[in-house]
């Protein structure tokens, strides 16, 4: 059975190479979307600290890891 688990992170403070890395991570949330495991996500607002949410609905929290070791991200 899915869970509902909930990701906070923290942006990079390399602004540079966050806003060339942006397209790859969006492409990789939408395909999330698009397959039923991400419910919903967004960066916090503009006077917070620079980072975001993700909620994901998976059946575990392995799931999760291995969503967000291959976020570009974190990989880039």
């Amino acid at each position: 059975m899915a869970k509902t688990f909930a990701v906070t992170y923290t942006y990079s403070p390399d602004v540079a190479l966050q806003d060339a890395t942006r397209p790859l991570h969006l492409e990789h949330l939408r395909r999330l979307v698009d397959d039923g495991r991400l419910v919903a996500s967004g960066p916090w607002g503009p006077d917070d600290a620079r980072g975001g949410l993700l909620i994901f609905r998976v059946h575990d929290r392995a799931a999760v890891q291995a969503i967000v070791d291959s976020d570009p991200f974190m990989t880039q």
